[in-house]
């Protein structure tokens, strides 16, 4: 009896193994179907993997700094490369460069989460590009649509004009070029934009401030020539002319 009851045990291990083994790979199967349909992120161009490089190297920064308007900007700037690639005609790569960027945030999201609390434009960010599409059936206008106008414009400069919504293949292609391609460029980028900015600032308060002079200077001679014209005309009727 013992005997029997064993060997029963035996055959029910034997039979839960079995289906063990083909639900696994059925899973894998699964998987591998699901996968297949995923760009291949080894193809991409060396000009976007650099690309990759610069952008997840001053994520890493922000990150690091905690600092929440780097990060805005960081993460826009992902995102709105990913449509820039498409405006200027290279699809495949906007594709396969969305699955590397969705795998890296996915990875980050925690140490991001954890100082940026509930900022909603870093919310919406995160959001944006863990939806962003890496399915080879994607169409251009799909793959455009996935980046909003409004997460294009928290982008730098350079970005907004190659991810516009009217941007050209050409026009979105050259400003692509002008993208930094190590992590080094981006910070000597970033720093030049701010002089940039701050000389243009100066230049503004200068013409102001010139501007205001001038005006300043016509008001008196109008005051002097109208207390001139005065005098001339009270002596003129004085003298009964």
């Amino acid at each position: 009896m013992k005997k029997l009851f064993f060997a029963v045990l035996a055959v029910s291990a034997m039979t839960i193994a079995s289906c063990g083994n083909k639900t696994n790979a059925n899973a894998e199967g699964a998987d591998s179907l699901a996968d297949s349909s995923l760009v291949d992120t080894t193809a991409l161009s060396s000009e976007t993997r650099s690309t990759i490089n610069a952008l997840t190297s001053n994520l890493a920064e922000m990150i690091k700094n905690k600092d929440q308007k780097g990060l805005t900007m960081a993460l826009a700037n992902i995102a709105a490369t990913y449509k820039a690639l498409v405006n200027s005609g290279k699809l495949k790569d906007a594709l396969g460069y969305g699955q590397v960027v969705k795998d890296y945030v996915t990875k980050n999201m925690d140490s991001i989460k954890a100082f940026t609390g509930n900022n909603t434009a870093i919310s919406s960010l995160l959001t944006g590009i863990q939806n962003l599409p890496t399915n080879t059936a994607t169409t251009a206008e799909e793959a455009k649509q996935a980046v909003s106008s409004s997460i294009v414009d928290m982008a730098s400069s350079t970005l907004q004009k190659a991810a516009a919504t009217g941007a050209t293949a050409e026009a979105a292609a050259a400003a692509l070029k002008n993208l930094p391609t190590t992590a080094t460029d981006a910070a000597a980028a970033a720093v030049s934009n701010a002089k940039d900015a701050a000389a243009t600032k100066a230049n503004e308060e200068v013409d102001a401030a010139k501007s205001k002079a001038a005006d300043a200077v016509n008001n008196v001679a109008n005051k002097t020539n109208d207390a001139v014209n005065s005098a001339a005309s009270k002596a003129v009727k004085g003298l009964g002319l």
